[in-house]
């Protein structure tokens, strides 16, 4: 323990840092332990070489650069939504087509059996034709008058007629 205790520089008044100061030994390192409030050397502890964490310098990590897209992989991306958006919207128009006649079919089919009880409560004949008054009211046969989903108008007709709808020519017919 002398030899290594040649090396400790004495600890004074006059010393700037009153870090504790490590020294090199043969299997570990020798290191002093400064008192701070009276800048005197307290002890010298010796530290196992297996016990030293080295601190490693030249392996440090950029946290400086920043990780973001390149302007060809937003490229790709708004690419494929573009494609998806391409096959996706006109299955949407005629998934709504569909919906409309099959709502405008319900429709026309409720008129009907309002058509065929209000003929037969009013013991009415095939020739005669109800008007709004006859069937849609709170009290009648349908609360309120159906409208076509895909913007066409129904006409009664004659009790032994189908009602019908101006859109017939995209399917709204019974």
């Amino acid at each position: 323990m002398s030899r290594h205790v040649s090396r400790i520089r004495p600890v004074g008044y006059g010393m700037q840092e009153l870090a504790p100061a490590l020294l090199s030994g043969c299997c570990g390192q020798w290191k002093a332990i400064v008192d701070k409030g009276r800048n005197v050397l307290t002890r010298l502890h010796f530290v196992h070489a297996a016990l030293v964490r080295k601190v490693n310098t030249h392996m440090q990590i950029n946290t400086s650069r920043r990780s973001a897209f390149t302007l060809v992989e937003i490229m790709i991306v708004v690419a494929i939504i573009g494609l998806l958006a391409a096959i996706a919207i006109p299955n949407f128009i005629k998934a709504r087509e569909f919906s409309q006649k099959n709502a405008c079919i319900a429709n026309l089919k409720q008129i009907d059996g309002a058509k065929n009880t209000w003929a037969l409560e009013q013991k009415k004949v095939n020739s005669d034709s109800p008007g709004d008054t006859d069937l849609f009211g709170t009290t009648l046969y349908i609360r309120e008058k159906p409208v076509c989903p895909g913007s066409g108008t129904y006409t009664l007709g004659v009790v032994s007629d189908k009602p019908t709808c101006t859109q017939s020519t995209v399917g709204h017919t019974l």
